[in-house]
């Protein structure tokens, strides 16, 4: 009796007499499931992978499996390219100040579209490479977006295609931002705030030049310290969410890209900059399994950020 079984861990081809002795196994897949198995009364059939394969006897120990190679004509009309619809697969997009027109991603490429007349230019469409969560930088007429073109996730900085002809992007922080959750810039575009899954907040500044990540300041502000124009700086202990200083992994030093604070009750989210830029505000991860606090950090100016508590955390406060 031939039959298929996964006893030892995955489907593979036996047989064993009418009384069920001499069990026996005949083919070694340890990928994928042998399956379908038929049979002539002589030979066995089945299929593995999408692949046929043939057992010729199954008296001889000998006797393995042959993959059978099987060449199948169709319609040249099959091979054309297939066309897909762009507005089932849009992805994400980001509207330029002006209004009239958008960096637009579709199935992991970015493209140029205005939103009259004109057509789709593309702004980064390799392939095996997925693009993502683009952000205009203010009037500069350049576009930042996430791409893993190196594996890890990276920031690209790309200009907007012009008629006098294209520039190079810049890529950013490859392999030091985790994986991006999310991704907003401030007005002028002169930085971007980063959550990653591992619950940071990061900044990276995009002017020119290589990017390096800053540690959090040495010194953590305590809870209750008192701040510049009477407000509270935040702790950054777990009360709130945050890793203590000593507690968050040594990273080296790349100037351009600060951790504002690192939660340890999972990612941050609902990231906001004021008009003027000097502020940003997020949704942060409190202790249980929904609660959240409105944060507000003071970005801009001398010395380290300034954070504030603006809720309590007792509820799920989000979108600010």
């Amino acid at each position: 009796i031939a039959f298929l079984s996964d006893h030892e861990g995955v489907g593979n081809l036996y047989s064993c007499l009418m009384d069920g002795t001499d069990l026996r196994r005949h083919t070694d897949h340890d990928a994928f499931y042998a399956r379908n198995a038929a049979s002539d009364g002589h030979r066995v059939v089945y299929q593995c992978a999408g692949e046929l394969w043939l057992v010729e006897d199954l008296e001889s120990p000998d006797a393995g499996p042959r993959k059978l190679e099987v060449r199948l004509g169709g319609p040249r009309t099959g091979r054309r390219v297939h066309q897909v619809p762009a507005a089932s697969n849009v992805d994400s997009l980001s509207v330029d100040e002006t209004g009239r027109a958008s960096a637009v991603t579709v199935r992991g490429s970015l493209y140029w579209l205005t939103h009259r007349d004109g057509p789709a230019r593309t702004i980064a469409d390799t392939p095996g490479v997925r693009v993502r969560l683009p952000e205009m930088l203010g009037s500069g007429g350049q576009v930042a977006y996430v791409t893993d073109a190196d594996g890890p996730d990276a920031v690209e900085i790309a200009y907007l295609p012009r008629a006098s002809g294209d520039r190079p992007p810049r890529r950013l922080a490859s392999g030091l931002l985790g994986r991006v959750q999310e991704m907003i810039s401030d007005p002028d575009g002169e930085r971007l705030a980063i959550a990653s899954n591992d619950g940071r907040l990061l900044l990276l500044d995009t002017g020119e030049g290589e990017t390096e990540l800053l540690e959090p300041d040495a010194k953590a502000p305590e809870a209750g310290e008192k701040a510049p124009s009477g407000s509270t700086r935040a702790d950054l202990h777990a009360a709130t969410g945050a890793a203590a200083p000593d507690s968050a992994a040594p990273v080296d030093e790349h100037p351009g890209l600060t951790e504002l604070i690192r939660s340890v009750n999972g990612p941050v989210r609902d990231l906001a900059f004021s008009p003027d830029g000097d502020w940003l505000t997020w949704s942060h991860p409190g202790i249980g399994r929904s609660l959240r606090q409105i944060k507000l950090a003071r970005i801009s100016g001398p010395g380290a950020p300034v954070i504030v508590d603006v809720t309590n955390g007792r509820f799920e406060d989000e979108n600010p």
